[in-house]
């Protein structure tokens, strides 16, 4: 399949010679150090999740690699959908067929947050043989509305109050994926269902940064990239229609302070539907629009395969940060990242 290319407005620019930075692997060590100058402030990791040494079959386990899990809405943590191995990641099945669990609303949560600001990443996929959610038929999208994998909620769970709320990526029928909120108007995310690709893991990048949280109407950007092997796709709102109130006036100035993760899902058929995830991020705040991001190509645009990690220790003229083995062997290069602006990148041999 043939994918957009990256379109010039998001076209990475490589400020490295501006940091003058250099880098070094510790002997012995997946610990990797870029020094330099202008790193500035790292960003605040709130979640990161690789699901690391969890058995097939297992819940997740509570105590996160960054920050801790509770279960979201009407859940108790022992019911949370189970660990499996797939496309050799551990992930979280969002619906599991052999348990007959056809409608979810939110399996995991990270509340009591404060944010307007934020980027996301995880990894998302359906295994050969599963549809996805709401669909009778594999490798295709259901005609309803039928899942809403992450969605950011301000004092409450699914946007039941008139609270802000917005889903990163939600399929709203038909391979139509929108970022939108039950209190929020949107935009479509024109491309992303001509990315999907089966039967493998979508890697997908978030990038929210609203001018102002005062303002009830479209500003700032919105960012969002989707790797697979086919390539990549990428698409830039700017400025962005995701903060106009559909209903109640929202609060003043208005902020996020939970997220649902693998959240709900309904409408159509679940009977063999099966939604994975794995290497969840959230940074939330000024700075996370800065990230540390894995590729398996010297340039990040030409990549058919991402990770965003968290790092280690971050200062402006040294970031420290650690990946896995799998990550390791999966990617090439490291990138130290602010938003579209590579501030550092390196080998990861």
């Amino acid at each position: 399949m043939t994918k957009n290319a990256v379109s010039k407005e998001w076209a990475f620019t490589d400020k490295g010679t501006l940091n003058n930075y250099n880098s070094w692997q510790p002997d012995g060590s997946n610990s990797f150090v870029a020094t330099g100058t202008g790193f500035g402030v790292g960003p605040t990791v709130v979640m990161f999740d690789r699901f690391l040494g969890q058995a097939d079959g297992e819940t997740v386990n509570q105590n996160a690699d960054v920050g801790s899990w509770r279960a979201a809405g009407n859940f108790s943590f022992n019911n949370r959908p189970p660990i499996i191995t797939f496309d050799g990641r551990k992930g979280v099945s969002h619906n599991d067929p052999a348990a007959g669990q056809g409608n979810t609303r939110f399996g995991l949560g990270v509340e009591n947050l404060d944010y307007v600001r934020f980027t996301e990443f995880c990894k998302a996929g359906v295994p050969a043989g599963k549809t996805f959610p709401g669909a009778t038929v594999a490798e295709t999208f259901p005609a309803v509305s039928s899942i809403k994998p992450n969605w950011h909620n301000g004092y409450g769970w699914n946007g039941s109050n008139g609270e802000i709320d917005i889903v990163t990526w939600q399929h709203s029928g038909s391979g139509t994926f929108y970022a939108t909120g039950n209190n929020i108007e949107g935009h479509q995310i024109n491309g992303l269902a001509s990315a999907w690709e089966w039967d493998e893991w979508n890697s997908v990048l978030s990038i929210y940064q609203p001018d102002s949280p005062d303002i009830q109407g479209p500003n700032g950007k919105s960012n969002i990239r989707v790797v697979n092997s086919a390539g990549s796709y990428v698409e830039l709102q700017d400025p962005f229609a995701c903060w106009k109130s559909l209903g109640d006036p929202l609060p003043t100035p208005f902020k996020f302070d939970r997220v649902g993760v693998f959240a709900w899902s309904g409408n159509g058929t679940h009977t063999d539907s099966q939604f994975v995830m794995t290497s969840y991020y959230l940074a939330v705040g000024d700075n996370s629009s800065k990230y540390i991001a894995l590729a398996n190509n010297v340039d990040i645009t030409l990549a058919t395969d991402i990770d965003v990690i968290c790092w280690d220790a971050w200062t402006d003229t040294r970031v420290d940060f650690t990946p896995s083995d799998a990550e390791i062997a999966a990617h090439t290069h490291w990138f130290i990242m602010d938003d579209q602006a590579i501030l550092a990148t390196g080998a990861l041999a």
